[in-house]
């Protein structure tokens, strides 16, 4: 038998302003101060229960950098700042029209704390290169619940780790890139041996090579891999992530039009996109359901043909 769980009509209305203040007090010190203001609107019109809320919240966020250089063309700065994330509008009511308050749910706007610390280098010629150590605190980590086949707000987290990254270009149509980050990702609360926060990888990589500037020619090579991580919060189940290869080539018809040929999964992986861990119930099964591992495979290896014109 199929049912309704949520019918909602969600009207939502954002504001936001920026302000920043360079400054270079020595030819080797310089410092940039900025302060963001956040403010959200939602009204939710939930079908399913006729019940209309709505909720409103801002946000302030301050940040800075102190950046020490260049000497020998490489320069290293400390930064920190407050940032947010937003839960989903439908999670976010707080005050009905009638003004109960039966709608309790978690904050519309969520805070995040962060600090890092790095270096940039452009010491050789024609290559740049940038590390970056960095811990973000969550005040609530955002979820994926089966249920509601949505992400919820959850506990506290917080996040270290180490970000490499690197561009060379050999020859002026030619670049060579890479982009690793590691993470060690935990939740602030709780037992110590259920804070693995879940579908949070220790490693996220990425790396090409890229051709542009060439004529009329342009295309890249790229691959993709996220590392493994925890399905449970108490680490019992784990994905082993995923990794592909996809390439692509353009070719500048006229001036107003491209022509483009991707190749997604060039190699034909069969791993899994995401996948979660949680109870479903197929039939013939108990009633009370199974828990299992449900995934999302890698589309297969396919090929996107674009023909593009501006005006």
């Amino acid at each position: 038998m199929l049912s309704t769980d949520r019918d909602d009509q969600v009207t939502e209305a954002s504001f936001g302003a920026y302000a920043e203040h360079k400054a270079q007090w020595r030819p080797w010190l310089r410092s940039v101060l900025g302060l963001r203001v956040d403010r959200f609107q939602v009204v939710d019109q939930d079908l399913v229960r006729a019940v209309r809320g709505h909720e409103h919240a801002a946000l302030w966020q301050p940040k800075g950098s102190i950046i020490l250089g260049p000497w020998a063309r490489t320069e290293f700065y400390v930064s920190a700042g407050r940032g947010f994330h937003s839960n989903d509008g439908r999670a976010g009511l707080v005050t009905a029209d009638d003004g109960s308050t039966s709608l309790v749910r978690p904050p519309l706007l969520v805070g995040a704390t962060s600090v890092e610390a790095g270096v940039r280098s452009n010491l050789v010629h024609q290559l740049t290169l940038a590390a970056t150590v960095f811990q973000i605190d969550f005040a609530s980590e955002l979820t994926y619940s089966a249920d509601a086949g949505q992400t919820e707000a959850g506990r506290p987290s917080r996040r270290r780790g180490l970000e490499l990254s690197a561009q060379y270009r050999p020859l002026p149509w030619l670049e060579l890139n890479s982009n690793l980050a590691f993470s060690h990702a935990r939740y602030r609360d709780g037992d110590p041996a259920t804070r693995f926060i879940e579908d949070a990888p220790g490693f996220i990589g990425a790396a090409g090579v890229l051709i542009d500037n060439l004529g009329r020619w342009s295309g890249a090579l790229t691959w993709r891999r996220l590392g493994p991580h925890p399905l449970t919060d108490d680490n019992s189940q784990r994905s082993p992530g995923y990794g592909e290869v996809n390439l692509s080539a353009g070719y500048q018809l006229t001036q107003r039009v491209n022509l483009r040929a991707d190749i997604y999964n060039l190699f034909g992986s069969r791993d899994d996109a995401a996948d979660y861990y949680y109870v479903s119930r197929l039939p013939g099964e108990p009633t009370a359901g199974v828990a299992g591992i449900s995934a999302h495979p890698l589309e297969p290896r396919s090929l996107r043909v674009t023909l593009m014109a501006t005006l």
